[in-house]
């Protein structure tokens, strides 16, 4: 899957940071591991890891479009998958709202908007196409994904938990959402769920560094309490 934001939690890592970095308990490996990660989320905020950095990508099918209006909705929605492969995202919300005026139950146009609208930081917006997509295809994985993802970033952690909750129940075996619903957890203050979901993430993907990093941290967090 090309998807699905890992966020580490900036508080949680620098909170950890300074009573755990010795060189009598790290090696140097973890202490340059801790040091670029923390580079990392100072940067990016509370949003980042994983290899793509991104939601589950934009759509290309058009399984939704009636026969009637698929010529020029396809049309705008085509533009708006092109524009937003290139970065343009404005743009591409845009064309994908022409083409949701042609067929409002253009299900792969809702979900590519809120892709677009979360690339600029639009979560409620994301949000609100998410829902529109979901309403429409109630079984798609990779937008209850997305969504928890929108949420994530608004700190509605309990909101975002039933989103990755939901991708549970549609795919198990989707070990990014196991961590990513960990995550949530932990900022939650619920060190030892965020344990569990950390060791569903790993049985199904045990070289998953990110995950296992994690559940160091949130253990650290459990034992310091």
């Amino acid at each position: 899957m090309l998807s699905n934001l890992i966020s580490i939690n900036k508080k949680c890592i620098i909170a950890n940071l300074f009573s755990h970095l010795t060189m009598d308990n790290l090696t140097m490996k973890t202490l340059l591991t801790y040091f670029i990660i923390v580079i990392l989320v100072s940067a990016c905020g509370t949003t980042t890891i994983r290899d793509t950095s991104k939601p589950a990508s934009a759509k290309s099918t058009t399984s939704t479009v009636t026969s009637s209006v698929q010529s020029e909705a396809q049309d705008w929605f085509e533009k708006g998958y092109a524009d937003s492969d290139l970065g343009s995202y404005e743009s591409s919300i845009n064309s994908y709202d022409k083409a949701l005026a042609i067929e409002p139950n253009y299900y792969e146009a809702w979900y590519n908007r809120g892709v677009a609208l979360v690339e600029l930081s639009h979560y409620e917006a994301a949000i609100d196409s998410y829902d529109k997509a979901l309403a429409i295809n109630p079984d798609d994985h990779e937008a209850w994904y997305n969504r928890g993802v929108a949420l994530d970033n608004l700190d509605r952690y309990e909101a975002a938990i039933g989103s990755y909750d939901k991708t549970l129940a549609i795919k198990p075996d989707d070990h990014e959402a196991w961590d990513s619903r960990g995550i949530a957890l932990g900022n939650l203050g619920r060190y030892q769920e965020a344990i569990e979901s950390y060791d569903k993430a790993l049985a199904i993907k045990p070289d998953f560094k990110l995950a296992r990093f994690n559940r160091r941290i949130a253990l650290q967090q459990l034992n310091n309490r």
